[in-house]
């Protein structure tokens, strides 16, 4: 729900908490890639897209 609201930093802390919990949650890691473009991070972005790709994989 934050980043619906603009709130990219805490966005990506709930993400980031999620994955903590689940490693194998990717659409967390895709949520937080998102957060990450939307950032312009894109590093960090591609990183967490190419996570969640890998886990739906599996």
């Amino acid at each position: 729900m934050y980043q619906a609201k603009g709130d990219l930093d805490r966005a990506i802390d709930d993400y980031t908490r999620a994955i903590g919990l689940d490693p194998e949650y990717a659409r967390a890691y895709r949520a937080r890639g998102e957060a990450y473009k939307a950032k312009g991070d894109m590093g960090r972005a591609t990183a967490d897209f190419q996570k969640s790709a890998e886990l739906e994989q599996k």
